[in-house]
């Protein structure tokens, strides 16, 4: 009787034991799927400040370009009206 009554204890234990795991690993496989989801929101962000600072870069150097032809203009005009 004591036996049973031991083994019933330890089975109970045991059951305990199994449903904390059980959760443990619920919790630990929702904390991955939140740090996938919080990695990948990071990369998008990452990938738009990139995209971002490219388009930009592509505008100052379009308007570098501009500022240039515009110098080498008056540059021109300058010299013509110095020859006359």
């Amino acid at each position: 009787m004591a036996k049973k009554l031991l083994e019933s204890e330890y089975s109970k234990e045991s059951q305990q034991l199994k449903e904390q795991l059980s959760d443990a690993n619920e919790s630990k496989n929702t904390a991955l799927e939140q740090l996938k989801k919080l990695k990948g929101n990071m990369n998008d962000q990452q990938d738009k400040g990139e995209v971002r600072f490219k388009e930009r870069e592509e505008e100052l150097e379009a308007e570098l370009e501009e500022k240039e032809e515009e110098i080498e203009m008056l540059i021109q005009e300058h010299n013509s009206k110095s020859e006359i």
